[in-house]
């Protein structure tokens, strides 16, 4: 049987195989792998393509979300409010600064923070806001950045999911103060490790990332800081060169796999995402849902089509996260889709007989 799979590097990276090989011996030959030529190039390749004034590589997407909360103070004492329904690093990166997060709900369908609880979570030491960009959907950006000048608060945007999303014309993470991006090897632009950026149009908050992230060093061996070691590797810059130029193309695949998606299910079977009129979603994962998520998922399975969850299980109920505060209206809309979401295969390479099979497969369940 030909299985279709939930994602699959491999496709992507046969065809770019002779490249990634002439970016490894092209840095290989320097002999520099640190602070060096194609870190540089990249992060002005990626600025320029954000439209953002700054871009500062780091080490992973969950050290650009630290570096930007300490860039911006946030300290024990504060509270900072963070998505309840994603991956946990929002909330390991607040704990990690001494900081404590805040949960907030969901809007129905959409994933993404609800504003409304985002103003409900607010105290007097709510100093900041990490929204995400969930599954490449744009968040209500207009609608925070207003709570955010209301409160006198800073926002981050986490855009782990969103490479090249745009919302009213500006890609996501140039509105907020910070855009946090991952570059795990699974994101729409990814390279072949770990890696991340911070981008922003702050001068101060720039500069004190890059302080930071390198051990707290304007030059080597002055130390103005407590810093840490978060630095994009050369290596890792080089093969993010070579992919970025592909990136818009490979988000309009995404987008075409997604609307085979939305024409093709049984909407009487399954709950498909809600997205904005004016949101130009990138699709990192198609998420659907259904009533009968166990027994679907045997079917996928038995006629060879793979899925995944993302995420079974909120932030909150998590062990190290069970003890902070939540909305306190409570998390109804993520604790209602947590148990019927679904990812159903979605990567550039997948090809449209593959797509319809998926499809065909999916109307098929008899549960």
């Amino acid at each position: 049987m030909n299985i279709i799979p939930h994602f699959d590097i491999s496709r992507q990276h046969q065809k770019l195989r002779p490249a990634l090989d002439d970016a490894y011996d092209r840095v290989l030959s320097k002999n520099w792998f640190v602070l060096g030529e194609e870190v540089k190039a990249f992060e002005k390749e990626f600025g320029e393509y954000l439209g953002v004034k700054h871009c500062i590589g780091c080490g992973n997407g969950t050290d650009a979300l630290e570096l930007s909360l300490k860039a911006a103070g946030i300290k024990t004492g504060d509270e900072v409010v963070v998505p309840a329904n994603t991956w946990v690093s929002v909330a390991e990166s607040v704990i990690n600064v001494g900081a404590s997060p805040v949960f907030a709900d969901a809007l129905p369908g959409e994933y993404t923070i609800d504003p409304a609880s985002v103003q409900r979570c607010i105290s007097k030491t709510t100093k900041a806001v990490i929204v995400v960009h969930q599954y490449g959907q744009p968040v209500h950006l207009n609608e925070l950045l207003e709570i955010r000048d209301a409160h006198k608060l800073v926002l981050i945007e986490d855009c782990a999911h969103a490479h090249g999303a745009v919302y009213r014309g500006k890609n996501v993470g140039t509105s907020g103060d910070f855009g946090c991006f991952s570059f795990y090897p699974t994101k729409n632009l990814g390279c072949l490790g770990d890696g991340g950026a911070v981008v922003t149009n702050s001068d101060e908050y720039a500069a004190t990332v890059r302080l930071v992230g390198n051990h707290g060093q304007p030059v080597r061996d002055v130390h103005k800081v407590a810093g840490r070691n978060s630095r994009l590797h050369e290596l890792q810059a080089a093969f993010l060169r070579l992919k970025l130029p592909m990136l818009d193309q490979w988000n309009t695949r995404r987008r075409s796999i997604a609307t085979q998606y939305m024409h093709g299910l049984d909407r009487s079977m399954y709950r498909l995402p809600q997205m904005g009129d004016s949101d130009y979603a990138v699709f990192h994962q198609y998420v659907i849902q259904t009533d009968d998520r166990e027994n679907l998922i045997r079917h996928l399975d038995r006629g060879g089509v793979g899925a995944a969850i993302h995420y079974p299980a909120l932030i909150k109920e998590i062990f190290p996260y069970q003890s902070f505060r939540t909305d306190p209206e409570g998390l109804l809309v993520g604790s209602s889709e947590k148990s019927n979401i679904l990812s159903l295969p979605m990567f550039p390479e997948l090809a449209d007989d593959e797509v319809q099979k998926v499809i065909h497969t999916l109307n098929n369940f008899r549960g």
